[in-house]
């Protein structure tokens, strides 16, 4: 199987910048995997949607896209678990088009690595 390039969103990227940084290693270390393996144990498909899945890593959720054709990881939240994440994704799928929530960025995995404090 061919390593998946992981992409950030906008907002991800802050939200991962927010978190402590044993936290935020933690975190970063769960996406790192998700090249080799989009499709974890564990991981949950988001119902009603095509490509959107979601992991746990602790208290958190990591949402994230998956597109099989170009090979990539599409990070695009980082929640807390007390934030029920249908319901924070539904939302963003309505702001969706305007482009708010889910535009691309040029955030790959190997520009978000060094800001996570070590």
């Amino acid at each position: 199987m061919p390593e998946y390039d992981i992409t950030f969103a906008r907002s991800a990227g802050k939200e991962l910048d927010k978190l402590d940084p044993p936290i935020a290693r933690c975190v970063l270390r769960a996406i790192e995997k998700l090249a080799g393996r989009p499709r974890p144990a564990g991981c949950l498909k988001l119902t009603g949607s095509a490509n959107d899945w979601r992991i746990r890593v602790a208290d958190w959720h990591i949402i994230y896209t998956i597109d099989d054709t170009h090979h990539t990881v599409d990070i695009v939240a980082i929640l807390t678990n007390a934030m029920p994440t249908d319901t924070v994704f539904a939302q963003s799928q309505f702001s969706c088009e305007c482009g708010h929530f889910r535009s691309r960025t040029s955030n790959t995995y190997a520009e978000m690595k060094p800001r996570v404090p070590h």
